[in-house]
C-alpha cells in the first residue's frame, strides 16, 4: 500500500498539564509515521521553511519527504489537560502562508499512489484545484483545515462551503462531530451526514473522542467503540492516528466495522505514548484480543 500525504509540517509547543515540549507536528507527520509503523509505504509532500529542512528530515526515518518551500514554518502552541484529552484547552498560532498548488509534476506523482491524504491546517494550504486534478478514488480528507482561518493568534472556523466545494472529489472524509455539524450547519451528526451525502458519495467517518466513532458507508451506519487507554501521555495526533490506521485497515478488512474498530484501538494506543504512533498491526490486534475482539 503506497500512500501520499500532503500539507504543512509545523513546529508544535505542546503543554500537557505543566509539562511542555517543542516538537514536530502537522497531519502529514503523525499520519506518515503511523502508516509506516503499520506496514504501509508513506511519502510526504510538505510545506515548511527551507532552514528547517534538516530538522524536519530527522523525524522521517525511511520516509520520503518532498519539500515544497514556504517563506516560514507554521507554529502552534497547544495546551491540553490529562483530565479531558478529547479537547485542546487552548491554541495559539503563528500563521504563515504555506500553499501546495496543482503542478503537473505533482499531479503525476500523486496519481501513482494507492491513496492520497490531504492534510491542510488552514483554508489556503492546498489549492482546491489539486483535489479536482487527482483521481477521485484516491482522495482522502482527514480534518478541519479547509474551513480554518487564523485570527488574532488563534483559529476560527468559517466558510464551510470550502469543504463542500471539494467534497465531490473525495472518497473518504474524516471529521469529528463538531466539525461535521459546522460544515453542514446541522444540529445532529445524522442530519449533518445526510446533508453531506447530497454533495458526495464518499465514505464519511465521524470521530467522537471517548464516545467512539461512526462510519457511514454504502448506505450503512457502523458504530465503532472507543477503548479506554491504560494511561494518557499525549493526545496530540490521536485523531490523525485514527485516520491513518483506518486507511491501513482498508487493505486488511473489507467491512467498515472492522476498519473503524482497528483505527479506534490504534488511536487509544497513541494516547499512551508521547509523539507519533509507533505500533505494528500485530500490536493493535493483540490489544483488541485482550478485550476479546477478533476482526474479520
Amino acid at each position: 500500500m503506497k500512500v501520499a500525504l500532503l500539507g504543512p509540517l509545523v513546529k508544535d509547543k505542546i503543554t500537557v498539564d505543566r509539562a511542555t515540549s517543542v516538537r514536530i507536528g502537522g497531519i502529514p507527520y503523525y499520519q506518515a509515521i503511523a502508516l509506516k509503523s503499520l506496514g504501509s509505504d508513506a511519502s510526504v509532500f510538505a510545506t515548511y521553511a527551507p532552514e528547517d529542512d534538516a530538522w524536519i528530515r530527522r523525524h522521517f526515518k525511511n520516509i520520503e519527504v518532498a519539500h515544497i518551500p514556504a517563506e516560514r514554518t507554521i507554529e502552534f502552541e497547544r495546551m491540553y489537560s490529562s483530565a479531558n484529552p478529547d479537547a485542546c484547552v487552548s491554541v495559539e498560532t503563528r500563521y504563515a502562508k504555506n500553499n501546495i498548488g496543482p503542478s503537473p509534476e505533482l499531479i503525476n506523482r500523486l496519481n501513482s499512489f494507492d491513496y492520497v491524504i490531504f492534510g491542510p491546517l488552514f483554508h489556503d494550504n492546498i489549492s482546491p484545484a489539486l483535489f479536482a486534478s487527482v483521481k477521485k478514488e484516491k482522495n482522502i480528507l482527514g480534518n478541519f483545515g479547509m474551513f480554518t482561518y487564523p485570527a488574532s493568534g488563534g483559529l476560527v472556523w468559517k466558510n464551510p462551503e470550502n469543504l463542500l466545494h471539494i467534497a465531490p472529489y473525495l472518497s473518504y472524509i474524516f471529521l469529528d462531530d463538531r466539525e461535521i455539524m459546522f460544515v453542514a450547519q446541522k444540529k445532529s451528526i445524522d442530519e449533518a451526514v445526510k446533508f453531506l451525502q447530497t454533495k458526495t458519495n464518499a465514505t464519511i467517518v465521524v470521530t467522537r473522542g471517548s464516545r467512539g466513532s461512526i462510519v457511514f458507508s454504502d448506505g450503512g451506519r457502523f458504530v465503532a467503540p472507543a477503548f479506554p487507554p491504560k494511561k494518557i501521555c499525549d493526545s496530540t495526533g490521536a485523531g490523525d492516528t485514527y485516520a491513518a490506521a483506518f486507511v491501513r485497515a482498508l487493505k486488511l478488512y473489507k467491512n467498515s466495522a472492522s476498519q473503524g474498530t482497528f483505527a479506534a484501538m490504534a488511536a487509544t494506543m497513541k494516547l499512551e505514548r508521547r509523539g507519533a504512533f509507533g505500533g505494528e498491526v500485530r500490536d493493535v490486534l493483540s490489544r483488541l484480543a485482550e478485550r476479546g475482539i477478533v476482526l474479520s
